[in-house]
């Protein structure tokens, strides 16, 4: 598994979104999150205004959770994928214990990156027209 990690997410008026510009690995998931959450960044930071401030100010806003994102994937990897029997027993092993309620809580709690407060709670709901 492997995915392409980029400088910069737009030049002049051309502009990537989703897993164009921030693809997370499989293991990581959030894919589709992540790229709805960047198409509405996108449109209400361009329906503010000038489109070069715009396409910054969203690469500027979803960049962070997009790299949490890509680096929780890659640490997650190793319990999904283990590259040795052991890690494949330790695997199966926390796989029973996450039955557990109190695990269970622990372990999602754990294994969720936090994409942090990328959407403005101020333009949820409003979609430029």
């Amino acid at each position: 598994m492997a995915h392409v990690e980029m400088d910069g997410w737009y030049r002049d008026r051309a502009v990537l979104v989703g897993d164009a510009c921030g693809a997370v690995l499989l293991s990581a998931g959030h894919g589709a999150s992540l790229a709805m959450t960047g198409a509405h960044v996108l449109a209400g930071e361009l329906a503010d205004g000038d489109v070069a401030e715009a396409l910054a100010r969203y690469q500027d806003r979803t960049r962070p959770p997009v790299v949490r994102t890509q680096e929780f994937g890659r640490r997650f990897t190793e319990w999904t994928a283990p590259s040795s029997r052991w890690r494949i027993v330790l695997r199966d092993c926390m796989f029973r214990l996450a039955a557990l309620p109190p695990v269970r809580t622990r372990i999602l709690t754990s294994v969720l990156p936090p994409i942090g407060d990328v959407l403005d709670r101020r333009r949820l709901g409003r979609m430029p027209s």
